[in-house]
């Protein structure tokens, strides 16, 4: 009787750990990527119009 929970609490563990990182995997690619995309869009045409100052 001691074999089954100790099999089951084991697949619960790795279960719930593998929804986890797809979770934090889910977030990364969804939420964090696209900001980090907009920060670096924004830099560049930071950077443009300030050559663009000191051209003319």
């Amino acid at each position: 009787m001691r074999k089954p929970f100790l099999v089951g609490a084991i697949v619960g563990t790795l279960t719930t750990l593998t929804a986890l990182a797809s979770t934090a995997l889910y977030i990364q690619k969804a939420i964090i990527e696209p900001i980090e995309r907009k920060e670096e869009f924004i830099d560049l045409n930071r950077k443009k119009a300030a050559r663009k100052r000191i051209t003319h």
